[in-house]
């Protein structure tokens, strides 16, 4: 009953296989078990690839999972049923294509999912030193106003000194000679006090482009550290960058994508190096005869 099963799940008449030497129909079993690898493989990185890279929904995810693995099924079964040699080394290398790319993408989806955690620790330090930095380029790029207010307040408070230094020579007598508060003493005081109230008003000017310099500033860098920070793209390089930024994450990224290249190549090795049975020779020869009677 099994081998009848694995038989259908190939794509063979199980009315064919009841009668099959051992040989056949362990083969028939063991190819029908391995064809389910890559079709699982295919359906779990199909899936995590929707949810967790393009980020839609389970529903929708589900479904992208079974159209991958319905597509690689039915790839591994035309390569299993090819019998002919110079087909079969055609289906063995476009077979072999859709491991490697199975294996990067489906490693990739593994890991995104499985590291979740660390990765979004990683995108966190990586967009706060993008913050920084953004931050650091626009106030040196953008700080006209704010210099342009700075020195205006530097020749306000020079002049304000200088007010004061006079109104207080006067008040010693070292001006009009006229020590104390006197008629001159005065009028050198309102100088001092506009002077005084000229350097207020640059001072405030100063701290309001300080602070819009400030907000601009955080703005930009805000905007440019989560800039693209859903697309496939970026997560796919951020996974990258995260798995190879020591040797540890490098080594489990690997081994991960080892992993699943060989389940996935496994029905390739087994297909090409399994010699043929005697169902496969019945088969082929059937084949020939009737090519003959054409």
């Amino acid at each position: 009953m099994t081998t009848q099963i694995y038989a259908r799940i190939i794509g063979l008449d199980p009315e064919m296989v009841k009668n099959q030497t051992t040989a056949s129909r362990l083969k028939i079993l063991t190819l029908g078990q391995l064809i389910l690898i890559p079709v699982g493989i295919w359906f779990i990185s199909g899936m995590l690839i929707a949810h967790t890279l393009v980020g839609t929904s389970w529903t929708v995810a589900i479904i992208a999972g079974l159209t991958c693995g319905t597509l690689i099924y039915i790839i591994d079964r035309s390569f299993v049923t090819t019998f002919s040699h110079s087909r079969r080394n055609l289906m063995f290398s476009t077979r072999l294509v859709f491991a490697l790319l199975s294996a990067i993408l489906g490693s990739a989806a593994l890991d995104t999912t499985l590291f979740q955690g660390d990765i979004d620790a990683y995108q966190k330090r990586k967009a706060k030193t993008i913050f920084n930095k953004e931050k650091k380029e626009y106030k040196a790029e953008n700080n006209t106003a704010f210099q342009k207010a700075e020195l205006e307040y530097e020749k306000a408070s020079e002049k304000h000194k200088l007010a004061t230094d006079r109104f207080m020579a006067e008040m010693h007598g070292d001006g009009s000679g006229y020590v104390g508060y006197k008629a001159i003493a005065k009028k050198k005081e309102e100088e001092m006090k506009r002077a005084g109230k000229a350097a207020e008003t640059a001072k405030a000017k100063v701290d309001a482009e300080q602070a819009k310099l400030e907000k601009d500033a955080e703005n930009n860098a805000t905007t440019q550290a989560k800039l693209g920070e859903n697309t496939i793209m970026t997560k796919v390089r951020d996974l990258h960058e995260f798995a190879f930024s020591n040797t540890e994450n490098a080594a489990t990224y690997i081994i991960f994508l080892l992993v699943v290249l060989l389940a996935e190549i496994m029905l390739i090795i087994y297909k090409s190096g399994a010699a043929q049975t005697v169902l496969e020779e019945t088969i082929l020869a059937e084949e020939h005869a009737s090519r003959q009677k054409i």
